[in-house]
């Protein structure tokens, strides 16, 4: 009883080895991949800028508001400003119009 309990350790043991080389014997990929980063500084662009006061153009009323013109662009930055696009007799406002900051072309 104890040599055929030895025997069925033995087997054991011996098939245990057996299948940990057979795992052993797999091959095994490793990929890595190396992505670069590239931190691109550009300068800030020189503006300058103007405030350009309230005025009527026709009926319309526009609010002061600032532009910018920027180096080496053809284009500038109007802020945004309120225009009155309706008014009284007497010159009071009755609708109020959000012009929002928008890029124009310069002129």
């Amino acid at each position: 009883m104890l040599r055929s309990r030895l025997c069925i350790l033995g087997i054991g043991l011996l098939s245990s080895v057996m299948s940990f080389g057979a795992q052993a014997d797999e091959p095994t990929t490793t990929t890595t991949t190396i992505v670069q980063k590239f931190n691109v500084v550009s300068p800030a662009p020189k503006a300058v800028c103007i405030t350009v006061p309230a005025a009527t153009n026709g009926n319309v009323y526009i609010a002061e508001h600032q532009e910018c013109t920027y180096e080496n662009r053809p284009e500038k930055w109007i802020d945004a400003y309120w225009s009155c696009t309706a008014a009284t007799p007497d010159g009071t406002c009755t609708t109020w119009t959000f012009v929002p900051g928008r890029m124009e072309t310069v002129k």
